[in-house]
Protein backbone atom coordinates (compact mmCIF):
# COMPACT_ATOMS: atom_id res chain seq x y z
CA UNK A 1 0.00 0.00 0.00
CA UNK A 2 1.41 3.39 -0.97
CA UNK A 3 1.95 6.27 1.43
CA UNK A 4 -0.91 8.09 -0.26
CA UNK A 5 -3.24 5.09 0.22
CA UNK A 6 -2.22 4.71 3.87
CA UNK A 7 -2.86 8.43 4.46
CA UNK A 8 -6.29 8.22 2.82
CA UNK A 9 -7.11 5.14 4.90
CA UNK A 10 -5.97 6.92 8.08
CA UNK A 11 -8.14 9.96 7.32
CA UNK A 12 -11.18 7.82 6.54
CA UNK A 13 -10.83 5.72 9.70
CA UNK A 14 -9.91 8.66 11.96
CA UNK A 15 -12.90 10.69 10.85
CA UNK A 16 -15.26 7.75 11.32
CA UNK A 17 -13.85 6.76 14.70
CA UNK A 18 -13.69 10.29 16.11
CA UNK A 19 -17.26 10.92 15.04
CA UNK A 20 -18.28 7.63 16.71
CA UNK A 21 -16.50 8.67 19.92
CA UNK A 22 -18.16 12.09 19.86
CA UNK A 23 -21.54 10.43 19.39
CA UNK A 24 -20.92 8.02 22.26
CA UNK A 25 -19.83 10.91 24.50
CA UNK A 26 -23.11 12.66 23.69
CA UNK A 27 -24.92 9.51 24.82
CA UNK A 28 -22.89 9.53 28.05
CA UNK A 29 -23.78 13.20 28.46
CA UNK A 30 -27.46 12.27 28.22
CA UNK A 31 -27.01 10.09 31.32
CA UNK A 32 -26.52 13.26 33.39
CA UNK A 33 -30.29 13.86 33.25
CA UNK A 34 -31.36 13.16 36.83
CA UNK A 35 -35.01 13.14 35.77
CA UNK A 36 -34.35 9.91 33.87
CA UNK A 37 -31.46 8.34 35.80
CA UNK A 38 -30.27 7.91 39.34
CA UNK A 39 -26.54 7.92 40.00
CA UNK A 40 -24.08 9.06 42.61
CA UNK A 41 -21.48 11.74 42.06
CA UNK A 42 -18.92 9.02 42.80
CA UNK A 43 -20.21 6.90 39.89
CA UNK A 44 -20.21 9.91 37.56
CA UNK A 45 -16.69 10.88 38.64
CA UNK A 46 -15.44 7.32 38.11
CA UNK A 47 -16.83 7.29 34.58
CA UNK A 48 -15.47 10.74 33.74
CA UNK A 49 -12.08 9.84 35.18
CA UNK A 50 -11.99 6.70 33.04
CA UNK A 51 -12.82 8.76 29.95
CA UNK A 52 -10.15 11.34 30.80
CA UNK A 53 -7.55 8.63 31.39
CA UNK A 54 -8.33 7.04 28.04
CA UNK A 55 -8.04 10.39 26.24
CA UNK A 56 -4.69 10.94 27.97
CA UNK A 57 -3.61 7.45 26.89
CA UNK A 58 -4.61 8.11 23.27
CA UNK A 59 -2.55 11.30 23.33
CA UNK A 60 0.38 9.35 24.73
CA UNK A 61 0.08 6.61 22.10
CA UNK A 62 0.06 9.16 19.29
CA UNK A 63 3.16 10.74 20.80
CA UNK A 64 4.79 7.31 21.32
CA UNK A 65 3.17 4.70 19.02
CA UNK A 66 5.11 1.80 20.59
CA UNK A 67 2.76 1.98 23.59
CA UNK A 68 -0.08 -0.53 23.43
CA UNK A 69 -2.78 -0.51 26.10
CA UNK A 70 -6.23 -2.04 26.46
CA UNK A 71 -8.52 -2.00 29.46
CA UNK A 72 -12.29 -1.99 29.82
CA UNK A 73 -14.19 0.35 32.12
CA UNK A 74 -16.57 -0.95 34.78
CA UNK A 75 -18.35 0.58 37.76
CA UNK A 76 -18.50 -2.84 39.41
CA UNK A 77 -14.98 -2.93 40.76
CA UNK A 78 -11.52 -3.61 39.52
CA UNK A 79 -8.49 -1.41 39.14
CA UNK A 80 -8.81 2.36 38.91
CA UNK A 81 -6.07 2.62 36.28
Amino acid sequence: MSVRDRKAKFIKLMERRVNNVLHQLKLVENLANKQNYTYSNEDANKALTAISKRVDRVKEVFARPEINYEKRFTLRGGDDD
